[in-house]
């Protein structure tokens, strides 16, 4: 048993580390996120920049906030909600706590991670702005876009960056 651990360490510590960074930034935002019945502040700011981007492509669209969504209106019509769900974070933490599990120095990691964060921020922007537009255009498609289409462009958005993040670990490796 105790060779299998330590031929394993690596992998034991990549999970250990990875484990605790998601369970104790998921809690955090957890409880950021009470009371639940409110808007938190991130997804007004997701909601906001979505609705930006769609009226800088010309889409006329309002929106309203209710409770803890805001309601995506064309022509007097609720086209599409942005709830808590909608952005990204738990997606963010998913990907801050497998950058943390490969972390050796800390200054490239905090780096890696800014960046990381700020390009899934705007992916989300982007995959909501054109969720919407497709989805005013072609409500037909509704599942496909909203279940399939776009979970995999920002999961395979993040698995790329992993797959960078990895691959410059590697390089930091050999180099020691």
């Amino acid at each position: 048993m105790r060779e299998m651990i330590k031929k394993n360490k690596g992998v034991i510590r990549f999970l250990g580390v990875f484990l605790l960074s998601y369970i104790l930034l998921t809690a955090l935002y957890r409880w950021y996120l009470v009371p639940e019945t409110v808007l938190d502040v991130y997804t007004q700011w997701v909601s906001k920049d979505s609705i930006s981007l769609m009226h800088f492509f010309g889409e006329p669209i309002t929106h309203r906030i209710e409770n803890n969504t805001v309601s995506l209106i064309y022509d007097n019509t609720i086209i599409a909600y942005i709830a808590e769900g909608c952005n990204a974070m738990s997606i963010q933490i998913l990907f801050i706590a497998f950058i943390i599990a490969f972390a050796r120095k800390w200054k490239p990691t905090l780096l890696y991670i800014f960046y990381g964060v700020v390009f899934i921020y705007v992916m989300n922007i982007v995959r909501i702005a054109l969720f919407v537009m497709l989805l005013h255009r072609y409500p037909q498609y509704n599942s496909f876009l909203h279940d399939i289409f776009f979970p995999a462009i920002i999961y395979g958005s993040v698995f790329l960056l992993w797959m960078n993040w990895v691959r410059l670990f590697q390089k930091d490796k050999t180099n020691e």
